[in-house]
């Protein structure tokens, strides 16, 4: 891929500016997946990763890895125009499909919730979006 090229296509998807010389660096050096550590299979198995709520670059994955991160459990806070304050949206997908999806109105809340269904479901969270959790 150029330079030019990954440059357009991930602004585009949201990496923070700020960001894109580290990730284009890892990018170039990058042989094998970050997470399952396997050898790609082609430039197109070759994929940045980045947080999509904060736009910062995380990795460099495989399509697979990339694909269960994004097949994962997330808390998004968003503005609530209607009430003037922010909300705390968690979603839980598991094969692209939404199995929760709710807000809460503070942080605590919602780990709360996410917490709980963890548990009741005996889910298992392979990756979070803030990776200092521990739930």
């Amino acid at each position: 891929m150029r330079k030019s090229t990954a440059k357009y296509n991930w602004l585009k998807r949201g990496l923070n500016p700020a960001d894109f010389e580290k990730a284009w660096a890892a990018y170039c050096n990058s042989t094998n997946c970050e997470w399952c550590n396997n050898k790609y299979k082609s430039s197109r198995d070759k994929q940045m990763d980045h947080c999509h709520d904060f736009h910062h670059f995380r990795n460099i994955l495989c399509h697979m890895c990339n694909k269960w991160r994004r097949n994962s459990a997330f808390i998004s806070n968003h503005w609530n125009t209607q009430k003037n304050k922010y909300k705390y949206e968690i979603h839980v997908r598991r094969n692209g499909k939404s199995i929760l999806c709710t807000n809460r109105n503070t942080l605590e809340e919602a780990e709360q919730v996410l917490l709980e269904f963890k548990i009741n479901n005996d889910f298992y969270f392979p990756f979070w979006i803030n990776e200092n959790w521990d739930l």
